[in-house]
């Protein structure tokens, strides 16, 4: 059987507050001023470590759930289509941009 504690209002109000203050670090963060190639470059800095991540992480006696590393592997995706969207500009994230 599944017992799932009901939702009480400190939930509720820890999540707000949560979402309140991931939302200033999002707005600080678009603060930052970056060219559009700094963009590119930190994306790809992103996606390279995340590349290594996934490969000592996957195998071996350390290796973490399937789970983490399939959640690694869409993160990987999206940085690497949203370098690829930023790099040719076309809007079309099946487009390699090298």
């Amino acid at each position: 059987m599944n017992y799932r504690l009901p939702r009480t209002s400190v939930d509720s109000l820890a999540k707000a507050t949560e979402e309140r203050l991931i939302r200033e670090k999002m707005a600080a963060a678009r603060d930052v001023d970056m060219s559009m190639q700094a963009i590119l470059d930190h994306l790809d800095k992103m996606a390279r470590s995340k590349i290594w991540w996934i490969d000592t992480n996957s195998q071996g006696r350390g290796a973490r759930p399937a789970a983490d590393i399939a959640t690694q592997r869409l993160h990987l995706a999206a940085l690497v289509k949203a370098r690829d969207l930023l790099k040719k500009g076309s809007g079309n994230a099946t487009e390699a941009g090298g």
